[in-house]
């Protein structure tokens, strides 16, 4: 009776010993990948760091400034380089629908022409703000307001 028992009892502890085996190569090969991506994050982060000096180093602004001077012919902008809202020329389509009596030509339309807004958008503009001088009696003092309503709350 001690035969089969001793027999069984053997049998089991070599499973367990098996199994803890198993389970120690699973936890060495879970450590040695978790390691691996340990350094691999550390040499990313390095390579970050790298990266985040040389834009520094690249987007100087006298460097780029001097890239700027040597390869465009763009230049700085100052008080000289300034000229009035309503000094800038209406375009052909613009002045002709103005002298059709189509469009006001008030700042409102100097300001669209300024800012070379695509068509659509200057004529949701237009409308927005033919509506809103239809429902008040003095206009807008700026066209920020029709770009408020028209984009909801955000200035483009």
């Amino acid at each position: 009776m001690r035969l089969p028992f001793r027999l069984v009892l053997s049998c089991l502890l070599g499973l367990i010993v098996c199994l803890l085996f198993q389970i120690s190569q699973n936890v060495q090969s879970a450590e040695n990948h978790l390691h691996s991506l340990q350094k691999s994050i550390i040499e990313e982060q390095e390579k970050i760091r790298v990266y985040n000096a040389e834009w520094a180093y690249l987007t100087r602004p006298e460097r780029l400034e001097k890239l700027a001077e040597q390869y465009t012919k763009l230049r700085t902008i100052d008080g000289s380089n300034r000229v009035k809202l309503s000094s800038i020329p209406l375009s052909e389509t613009m002045l002709a629908a103005a002298q059709n009596g189509e469009i006001e030509t008030d700042p409102v339309d100097y300001r669209v022409q300024a800012m070379d807004m695509h068509p659509d958008i200057v004529q949701k503009l237009r409308k927005k703000y033919k509506q809103m001088a239809q429902q008040r009696t003095a206009k807008p003092k700026s066209i920020t307001v029709a770009f408020k309503d028209i984009w909801g709350g955000s200035s483009p």
